[in-house]
């Protein structure tokens, strides 16, 4: 969806939350109102910016007030395969080898999967190469190899991605001095 932000003083906080989530959904309920199906108005706004303003921010504890949710325990054959997929964003991971290493059949997999990860297993996989690639470059390296080293296919390929999912180029967004904080 095209945006645009408008925002005063030096500071911005941008927390992106899957939209087939349970965090998200709890975000959602804590609106107060809904302007063209978007939610607007979060009932605890005024302690989220109390929270952003303090010289030690707290990503968790925003995460935490925003979406008013703690996660239920994942299934631990689901959690493996999460693991898996951090560990090596790069590979494939199809769900066929995900599943047979968690010794579920596919289909079962694919279902438990969306049902404890809330996303579907594509999305995870993409999800998992952005982390790599923020983790990389919160560490110094540069934006192409950050890429190549989380699997993208090419920089133009991880550039589309960045920007269908976060609707800004990665550039843009670096070169703005922003500070990358990546949430286990």
């Amino acid at each position: 969806m095209t945006h645009r932000l408008v925002a005063e003083g030096e500071r911005m906080l941008f927390c992106y939350i899957d939209p087939g989530s349970a965090r998200a959904a709890a975000c959602g309920d804590r609106m107060t109102a809904q302007v063209q199906g978007i939610g607007v108005g979060h009932r605890d706004e005024q302690s989220l910016l109390t929270l952003a303003a303090r010289p030690e921010f707290d990503p968790t504890a925003a995460l935490d007030l925003a979406c008013g949710y703690r996660p239920l325990p994942i299934d631990p054959r689901i959690a493996t395969a999460a693991a898996m997929i951090r560990a090596h964003p790069a590979h494939p991971n199809s769900a066929a080898e995900l599943s047979a290493a968690v010794h579920l059949s596919t289909s079962r997999f694919l279902r438990l999967f969306s049902a404890h990860a809330g996303t579907s297993l594509r999305r995870y996989r993409l999800w998992a190469r952005m982390l790599t690639v923020g983790r990389a470059v919160a560490d110094g390296a540069d934006l192409t190899t950050a890429a190549a080293t989380a699997g993208f296919a090419s920089p133009s390929h991880f550039s589309d991605t960045f920007h269908a999912m976060f609707g800004l180029t990665a550039s843009t967004l670096l070169t703005s001095g922003t500070r990358v904080v990546i949430l286990d």
